[in-house]
């Protein structure tokens, strides 16, 4: 799952190099490195309530379910917030650091903005998997969401130029939510897949 997940994050820099130019990677890069650091945040607060998580779900399941969702409620509110920062302030933020010859970069970065909102909810729905011993059903989703991420940039990139990508990533990462909270729903499945 986690080298599914490094290619998945690749994917986009190599589709645009073969659809577009290094100009194209680098506005598109551009965007990306200023939304990838946020996710060091639900990382952190999913490194400590992760062990709390997997004791509650041996000992008291309900227990686990409150600390499950105000975990997601506050990753949720979060990344609201920081997709919300980033949709309002892009273009000042484009123009500050990297100036006006990089002016092709807002919408991306507003889309990308947006997507921080499912990455943090996708974090918790992640871990919730991992401490459920499902790795084989998030290796599934995983290797799902690369296969469509391939084709939506495919589709987009010629389309939408710079913000197929991005677009296809907004997408994706609904479609593993859905997922995820699907996996989550199904006890019975779940146990009969491990």
């Amino acid at each position: 799952s986690i080298f599914l997940s490094i290619a998945y994050t690749r994917l986009a820099v190599l589709l645009l190099a073969a659809w577009r130019d290094a100009e194209a990677v680098a506005l598109y890069s551009a965007a990306w490195r200023l939304v990838e650091p946020t996710q060091i945040l639900p990382a952190s607060l999913l490194a400590a309530v992760f062990p709390a998580f997997s004791l509650a779900l041996a000992q008291d399941r309900q227990r686990a379910s409150r600390l499950g969702w105000q975990t997601s409620l506050l990753l949720g509110l979060a990344g609201g917030l920081v997709a919300l920062a980033f949709w309002f302030s892009a273009p000042w933020l484009v123009d500050w650091l990297y100036g006006p010859s990089f002016a092709d970069t807002v919408p991306v970065l507003r889309l990308l903005g947006l997507t921080v909102l499912p990455v943090y909810l996708n974090y918790s729905l992640t871990y919730y998997l991992i401490a459920q011993g499902q790795q084989r059903i998030l290796t599934g989703l995983t290797a799902v969401t690369l296969c469509l991420h391939a084709l939506f940039c495919w589709l987009f990139i010629p389309r939408f130029g710079l913000s197929g990508p991005a677009l296809s990533v907004l997408l994706v990462e609904s479609v593993l939510f859905l997922g995820c909270l699907w996996a989550l729903r199904q006890p019975v499945l779940l146990e009969t897949a491990v």
